[in-house]
């Protein structure tokens, strides 16, 4: 009993059990609890039964061996692709005004700067004409009330994780806009982005974006300055995939300038730790 607390490996007393439907029983039961070692736990339990303690431990190697290997092979699924219609793209656009109107005013003052940044951000990514639309959308979101967590609920639930990824950018651009940090704007942001379901690693890596710091630029590529030359070419390459401007490409050409920027932020943020580095 003091080996089993001490070492917290009960199952090394089961090749005291000697009843087959026993080691059913148990394996049928705790399946779900033991999945990751169950080679393990079912040759140890096994062979202890057959050939007492020699058979346990024989086991007991030989079934970690087999769920190492095992696991090594099972990739994580992917993220379920989702196809937007065009109804949902066009929802899209008008939720990023509307998430953009309240960043704006959520420390209650819309900056000129940040005004300038949705003229220009809006007249490249859809033209001049689409840009006075979108403009009233905005200055009428910015003075009307909407429900800002159901906006971006409808998000999470109509696109694909590298859409919802590009919105924060868009948002996050909106609240650097007068390259000044800004509190309530900064919460609501990551507010929003809890919504969407991003995690936390890319929030901030996109955050860092928006700064030239060194720092900052190790926060894009999601590393520390510590990790190796070897990891940091890895996580990179990672990005690479992650934030290429194909993985909006449904969302038309008008969102590409800014998918664009977004890549070279992170080829900028490599280019700058190699250069540093010297690597």
């Amino acid at each position: 009993m003091k080996f089993f607390l001490g070492k917290g490996v009960w199952f090394y007393y089961l090749y005291y059990f000697h009843a087959p439907i026993v080691y059913y029983i148990i394996y049928t039961t705790m399946f779900k609890l033991f999945e990751k070692v169950l080679a393990t736990l079912l040759l140890a339990s096994l062979l202890g039964y057959l050939y007492d303690k020699v058979g346990f431990l024989a086991g007991f190697i030989l079934g970690a061996a087999i769920d190492t290997w095992r696991h090594l092979l099972i990739k994580k699924p992917k993220r379920k692709q989702k196809i937007m219609r065009q109804a949902d793209i066009t929802d899209f656009i008008v939720s990023t005004i509307l998430l953009s109107a309240a960043v704006v005013k959520a420390d209650g003052d819309m900056d000129e700067s940040e005004l300038a940044y949705l003229r220009r951000f809006f007249t490249e990514q859809f033209g001049e004409a689409q840009s006075l639309e979108y403009m009233t959308i905005f200055k009428n979101s910015y003075q009307g009330d909407f429900d800002i967590k159901e906006t971006a609920l409808n998000i999470k639930d109509t696109t694909d994780y590298e859409t919802r990824l590009q919105l924060i950018y868009i948002l996050l651009g909106v609240s650097n806009a007068d390259f000044e940090y800004n509190k309530a704007e900064s919460k609501l942001v990551k507010e929003i982005a809890s919504y969407l379901e991003i995690e936390s690693n890319d929030f901030d890596s996109i955050s860092a974006m928006f700064s030239k710091e060194m720092y900052d630029y190790y926060k894009i590529l999601e590393v520390t300055p510590a990790a190796s030359d070897k990891t940091i070419k890895a996580a990179y390459k990672k990005l690479l995939v992650k934030y290429h401007p194909d993985k909006v490409a449904h969302l038309g050409e008008e969102m590409a300038i800014t998918a664009k920027r977004k890549y070279e932020k992170l080829q900028e943020a490599y280019l700058a730790i190699k250069q540093n580095r010297g690597f």
